[in-house]
């Protein structure tokens, strides 16, 4: 496909990008004009996130000395985080039983690694028509 004169050519993350990002999962996307992508990102981490919130019975893991391998998940969901230890605290408790508070927990540990996973898609190319590097038209 022939690229058009006047097309701005993609934008780069930056810091800034990688820590709204970070804060607010799919914000890098929605900066770099990746809106779709944003969107998509943000509802399904934020739906993963809520949804082990809801089965941990809105408990949340404290600092690393409690499990350090589900802080460093939680803590890949950024301001999700810090949000939930705040709100957390006047949450009604008793709403789920405990037995579900481990797989809540791994639900909002997942939803964090995945932020991660999304973050770094964000050097990921977006013209999908030029041929990887290497490669010309044409030839198998």
């Amino acid at each position: 496909m022939a690229e058009h004169p006047d097309a701005a050519p993609p934008r780069t993350p930056n810091f800034l990008t990688w820590i709204v990002a970070w804060v607010i999962p799919g914000g890098g996307h929605v900066l770099l004009g990746r809106t779709g992508k944003g969107i998509f990102f943000f509802a399904l981490l934020l739906l993963t996130f809520l949804g082990g919130l809801v089965l941990a019975d809105f408990r949340t893991i404290k600092p690393i000395a409690d499990n350090p391998f589900y802080f460093i998940g939680h803590f890949g969901s950024g301001m999700s985080l810090g949000l939930t230890h705040l709100l957390s605290r006047s949450a009604p408790r008793g709403l789920v039983p405990s037995r579900f508070s481990e797989a809540g927990l791994l639900y909002m540990s997942v939803a964090g690694l995945l932020n991660v996973l999304v973050m770094m898609s964000l050097n990921a190319p977006t013209d999908r028509s030029a041929p990887p590097a290497g490669k010309k038209e044409g030839l198998a």
